[in-house]
């Protein structure tokens, strides 16, 4: 089965609106929490041997999602 386009290219979790009735709700603002994970996960995955952080787990995603789009093998 193919991963459709619209699921492919779909970056957006929440519409604007929704993301204000989020942002008026928290404790802590979204981006602060973003900002955090961000340097987190980088710094983990440099940690442990991963030079590249980010870079290669989105690269690593991507082929995953080319895998079971069945572009690969």
């Amino acid at each position: 089965m193919r991963i459709s386009d619209t699921v492919a290219g779909d970056n957006i979790f929440l519409t604007k609106e929704d993301w204000q009735a989020v942002e008026k709700k928290a404790v802590v603002k979204t981006e602060t929490v973003k900002k955090v994970s961000n340097t987190f996960t980088e710094t983990t995955l440099k940690l442990n041997g991963v030079e590249e952080g980010m870079q290669q787990y989105h690269k690593v995603v991507e082929l995953l999602l080319a895998y079971y789009d069945g572009e690969l093998y």
